[in-house]
């Protein structure tokens, strides 16, 4: 018997109805069209069933310990910060606004 396909697993979870996703040029997450074709050289993955949460924070650099979640209501900060989690709860990166 010959060695598994590298996305071997993946495969199987397709063929069980999960969703794939592959890694475009930009470095982002993309669903695939139903079948995949999967190219050995893709990075693959099982779409999340949560989708990705950007949380956006105002950090005041003047106070360090002056972190306070983006509210238009009653302040007049913008945000500085993105956080851009996956449906798991990882943090997937940080990029100052």
């Amino acid at each position: 018997m010959g060695n598994k396909h590298k996305h071997y697993d993946l495969i199987v979870a397709w063929a069980s109805g999960e969703d794939i996703q592959f890694r475009n040029y930009y470095g982002d997450w993309e669903d695939v069209c139903s079948p995949p074709n999967w190219i050995e050289e893709y990075e693959y993955r099982v779409k999340p069933k949560n989708k990705e949460v950007f949380l956006h924070v105002y950090y005041d650099p003047s106070c360090i310990d002056n972190w306070d979640y983006f509210d238009l209501g009653d302040r007049n900060y913008f945000p500085n910060i993105k956080c851009i989690f996956d449906g798991n709860g990882e943090l997937i990166s940080v990029e100052k606004l």
